[in-house]
């Protein structure tokens, strides 16, 4: 039932040195409650902006309710978060400036504290009504339209578990399983999308990257000179395609000079960047050697920060393909010289663990 009166303990402004004895029990229920608020907030947000068009500010909200359940409970508060119902109603009502919170908020106060009794005499059946009625005008149907429309099994499979999960559990449960469950199944995606490591100076693709055989959009023209090759990574790479980054660099192992486009990287993990530093050691040791061009910054960064750029020097990482090529050219006419790079004494340690070596020769 409605409550009819807002009940006060009297103990709750007294603080309790003895409470301080709990903080141990109470870490993980307070990082839950802290995460599940300020999912829901940011939802809340996000609904609110595709409602008004306007931009949420996530710091600010964010920063905000955190202040405010940090001081609400020195108070006789309880933890509290942005309701996505109460501000669809807000909006829905005509409000458009901040003043909605304070008038909700004043107005439920009032109604409280006066009007108990009579708010509690209203049938809950009535105000699942407001709610039904409320959730249907939020959805975003065109959405939902356009997901059955063009059968996208994975949108309509996180939206059909969080709408059961809402129904038979309640609104915080059902997001974090489906922001688990989108998580899970965007891993699941994304080691099937592997990594394409196209040899471009040919214009033919590694053995098991048909599926960019078509793609010219890196072609080299006019092309390399004989013994330089150009190849295009594409894709993220990390533990997950590890091993066909490998094998499809590893065919190209035999190239004096080796120009790799990265421009359609967008990540690398640390699997990734021993795989290039083993990559390298292995060429170096032959006589051989390759560049990285066209890396993303965040990409670079992440050379930058594991000491590549410093080991192997900022001309290993040219800007752009013709800056690569330049210095691929002038790389192997040094060699028709005789002025080939120095062997390496020391290879690099082994590949990740379950990496195949075919890089090396």
């Amino acid at each position: 039932a409605v409550p009819r009166s807002i009940l006060i303990l009297p103990d709750r402004y007294t603080p309790n040195s003895g409470d301080l004895s709990l903080i141990g029990e109470l870490i993980g229920p307070m990082i839950a409650i802290a995460a599940l608020g300020s999912i829901e907030s940011l939802l809340a947000g996000v609904v609110a902006g595709r409602m008004t068009g306007q931009t949420l500010a996530s710091n600010q909200e964010l920063i905000a309710q955190g202040v405010g359940n940090i001081v609400l409970p020195f108070i006789g508060g309880v933890p509290a978060t942005a309701a996505i119902a109460r501000m669809s109603v807000g909006v829905k009502a005509g409000g458009v400036t901040r003043m909605v919170s304070f008038v909700q908020s004043g107005a439920l106060l009032v109604s409280a504290l006066f009007f108990g009794s009579v708010i509690g005499r209203i049938p809950l059946a009535a105000l699942a009504g407001v709610l039904f009625v409320t959730a249907v005008r939020m959805s975003e149907w065109h959405l939902i339209r356009f997901y059955v429309a063009h059968r996208l099994v994975v949108p309509i499979l996180v939206m059909v578990v969080t709408m059961v999960a809402t129904v038979t559990l309640n609104l915080t449960e059902a997001i974090a399983i489906g922001l688990g469950l989108s998580a899970a199944l965007f891993v699941a995606e994304a080691l099937r999308c592997g990594v394409g490591v196209a040899d471009l100076a040919r214009l033919t693709v590694v053995p098991g990257d048909e599926h960019i055989a078509s793609d010219s959009s890196h072609a080299v023209d006019p092309a390399p000179p004989l013994g330089v090759r150009v190849a295009t990574l594409r894709g993220p790479l990390y533990f997950g395609t590890l091993q066909r980054f490998v094998t499809g660099v590893g065919a190209l192992r035999a190239t004096p000079e080796l120009v790799l486009s990265m421009r359609d990287v967008p990540v690398v993990d640390i699997s990734a960047l021993l795989a290039f530093e083993h990559f390298w050691t292995v060429q170096a040791s032959r006589g051989r050697s390759f560049v990285l061009c066209g890396l993303q910054p965040q990409v670079r960064r992440s050379f930058e920060r594991a000491g590549l750029v410093d080991a192997w020097g900022a001309e290993a990482f040219p800007a752009d393909l013709a800056a690569a090529l330049d210095r691929a050219t002038k790389q192997m006419a040094l060699r028709l010289e005789g002025q080939s790079l120095p062997p390496v004494a020391d290879l690099a340690d082994d590949l990740p663990l379950g990496v195949t070596a075919v890089m090396e020769a």
